[in-house]
């Protein structure tokens, strides 16, 4: 499942719908095919969720399959929330 990006840096125009764990079995549950059902799950999350930071573009390939490949270069495109 898919919802509209909620960064504010431009990544991608979509991104995985991310769940609370509240939410787990309503999205699971066979019964729930109402379109305002599923429509009331594909939310974004919200941004204090995510951290956006940039990667190699090693990333660009599934041969590269590889630890290093997720590691955060040097700048953050979003910085965490300040606590």
């Amino acid at each position: 499942m898919v919802s509209f990006p909620n960064c504010k840096a431009k990544i991608h125009d979509r991104m995985p719908v991310i769940l609370e764990p509240k939410q787990f079995d309503e999205c699971l549950d066979p019964e729930v095919h109402k379109a305002e059902q599923i429509n009331a799950l594909l939310k974004p999350c919200p941004p204090e969720w995510l951290e956006s930071v940039e990667v190699s573009a090693l990333m660009n390939s599934p041969r590269n399959n590889r630890a290093e490949v997720l590691e955060p270069l040097k700048t953050l495109l979003v910085p965490p929330k300040q606590r």
